[in-house]
């Protein structure tokens, strides 16, 4: 029984009493990441949660975010674009 049940139903896989990766022929999964830009960026940037360091990765997100949406915009809701066995 999936741990988020409320009413008989569960919120998050909106099944009767199945977990989530119990529907793993529905769950389609999805990855943006913007690597490349990120990787340039030192070990400290990880707890940088300063205004400056957010507006500068703003750009960099949507960015990646619209050029991946441009690659993947079909599939969405239909498959997975993640190859899961890497």
């Amino acid at each position: 029984m999936c741990s988020s049940m409320v009413d008989e139903t569960c919120w998050w896989c909106h099944e009767t009493g199945s977990p989530l990766f119990i529907q793993s022929k529905i769950l389609r999964m999805h990855r943006i990441d913007a690597q490349a830009e990120l990787s340039q960026l030192g070990a400290s940037s990880k707890v940088n949660t300063s205004g400056s360091f957010l507006t500068h990765l703003h750009p960099i997100g949507y960015e990646t975010a619209d050029d991946w949406l441009d690659r993947n915009f079909t599939p969405l809701g239909r498959r997975l674009t993640l190859d899961l066995l890497l």
